[in-house]
Parts: structure tokens; C-alpha cells; sequence
């Protein structure tokens, strides 16, 4: 009888082992929050969010490389450059990635990552004017930008003039003294930009060419179409946009993409409370691989 006693309790005790080392136990890393980032999906090729849903672009891989990094599932979320600073204080996500410049302003509001790669704001134009705009630098390109069209100039070009301005730029540039009441506007029509809205290519447009005129897009797609229509002489945008746009659109051009306006680092922002997410991302940058990720997309 004890013999048998014995028996079932070392039976019992055996199946009570086996059922606790079975028992599936939820580690720290599946019991994290999802790691939210947000993105205006519109600015290849660093983030794009395709008609079907689905996400692609540098910032995008590096996105899902931090988050397995980190042990956290990675949740993508729709931002857009108007709205971007205001989601990010919002809580709508906890990092902005793709696309993200470095400026002074950004720094006061929020936490800056360490610079991802350099990057340069450079002018972007349709390849029919580039023959007549590649040969100046950087500082003589914003002058000229500056300048109203003057006759013979070859940016003057019936697609980019209002119908006033070019019957009385045909009137000007045909010898004929045009009455002293006609409108400066029509005589010295300005250089026509287009910009997508929101971002740091806006608050530099206005900035560098107050002379100009800048029309901002409704998205970051419409500036493309207008310049391949020869409706705008320039875009100001990053060169690794530019110069992603030059090679999908064969019809644009970048100016001197070797010597951009400016210095425009990339980063990462969050807000000014997330300093251990920062910490986590600035160590995480210093061990990933960016060059091997960066090679499929620039």
C-alpha cells in the first residue's frame, strides 16, 4: 500500500513539472506596446503608402528593423507634413520617421534623433530648361530665381504666364513702350515655383525666393506634374527626392545635385517626455546597418 502511495505521488508530482514547463509564459518583449510610427507615406524614396495599403521606402525597412530591434510589434501610421508636428504632440504616434529635416524649430519642440544620413535641398526643374540653368551655382541660382522674367530669357515661356502677361510681354519684348498704367505684375512677371505643402521645402521656398512666385500643391504629388507640364520653372526639394524623381520621371532634371543650397541632415523626431524611446533609437542607429538597407532604395 505505501508502495503504491508513493508511486502516484511521484506520478503527480512528474505530471504537475510537465504542465508548468508547457505552460506558455508571455515574455517581456511580446508584452510591449506596439511601436507607432508615424509617416506622411508620400515622400519615395524614403516612405510610400501605396494605393493597397501597404507601406515601402528606406524609412520604412529601418522602421521594421528598429522595431524587431526593440522586441515590439511595429504599427504605421498616416501622418501628412501640414499635420506631422501637431499628430506627433497629439500622442497619434510615438516617432516620426521618413522624410523628417533637421531644423532649429524642430529641436525646440521636439527630441531629434542623431542625423540618419546627410541630405541637401537642391532646385529640380523639367530637363528642357536644365541646359540653361545646370552652369549656376548655388547662390547665382537663387538670385536668378529672385529676378522677374526679362525678355529673352529662356524661362519665359507662354505655359508659366497668365494671358495678360503674355500679350503684354509680347507687347514689351516687341519694341513696343507699353502704356504707363498696365500692372508691374504683367511686364515683370515673376519665376513660377511649386512646392508640396507643409514641409521644410515651403518654409525654404519662401524663405530663399520672396521675389518669386511660389505656388504650393495640394500634395507631394501635383509639384511633379506641374513641372513636367512646364506650368513651374522649379521645385525646391531634397536631393535624395530629386534625384529619385529624375530616374522615375524622365522629363525632370536636378540642378547640381552635388551642391545643394544648404546642409538638410535627416533624423527621426519624438516628443521632448520620450527620452528613453530617443536613447533607444540613438543606440539602435549606432549598431544598424543603414548602408546595407539604404542600397535598395538610393
Amino acid at each position: 500500500m505505501r508502495y503504491l502511495l508513493t508511486l502516484l505521488l511521484g506520478v503527480l508530482f512528474s505530471w504537475s513539472l510537465s504542465a508548468f514547463a508547457t505552460t506558455p509564459v508571455t515574455s517581456p518583449a511580446t508584452s510591449l506596446k506596439p511601436l507607432r510610427v508615424g509617416s506622411a507615406g508620400d515622400y519615395p524614396p524614403l516612405t510610400l503608402q501605396k494605393p493597397d495599403g501597404t507601406w515601402e521606402g528606406f524609412a520604412i525597412d529601418m522602421a521594421r528593423n528598429l522595431a524587431k530591434h526593440l522586441g515590439r510589434e511595429l504599427e504605421l501610421v498616416k501622418t501628412s507634413w501640414p499635420t506631422l508636428h501637431a499628430d506627433l504632440s497629439a500622442g497619434k504616434f510615438d516617432l516620426a520617421m521618413g522624410g523628417i529635416s533637421f531644423t532649429e524649430g524642430r529641436s525646440q519642440q521636439f527630441l531629434m534623433s542623431e542625423t540618419v544620413f546627410e541630405d541637401g535641398k537642391v532646385a529640380l526643374t523639367n530637363c528642357q530648361l536644365h541646359p540653361y540653368l545646370y552652369f549656376y551655382s548655388a547662390a547665382d541660382l537663387l538670385t536668378l530665381l529672385n529676378q522677374p522674367l526679362a525678355c529673352g530669357s529662356p524661362l519665359l515661356m507662354d505655359t508659366v504666364l497668365t494671358p495678360k502677361q503674355q500679350y503684354w510681354m509680347g507687347v514689351k519684348c516687341g519694341g513696343t513702350k507699353p502704356p504707363d498704367n498696365v500692372p508691374f505684375e504683367f511686364l515683370h512677371p515673376p519665376v513660377q515655383v511649386v512646392e508640396n505643402p507643409g514641409g521644410t521645402n515651403e518654409l525654404l521656398a519662401k524663405q530663399w525666393l520672396p521675389k518669386a512666385a511660389i505656388t504650393i500643391a495640394h500634395d507631394n504629388v501635383e509639384p511633379f506634374r506641374t513641372l513636367v507640364e512646364l506650368k513651374a520653372h522649379v521645385m525646391i526639394t531634397d536631393r535624395v527626392e530629386a534625384l529619385y524623381k529624375s530616374r522615375v520621371m524622365p522629363e525632370l532634371c536636378v540642378i547640381n545635385p552635388d551642391a545643394p543650397f544648404n546642409r538638410s541632415p535627416k533624423v527621426y523626431m519624438t516628443r521632448k517626455e520620450s527620452k528613453a524611446l530617443m536613447q533607444e533609437v540613438n543606440e539602435w542607429l549606432e549598431q544598424v546597418d543603414k548602408a546595407s538597407i539604404q542600397s535598395r532604395w538610393f
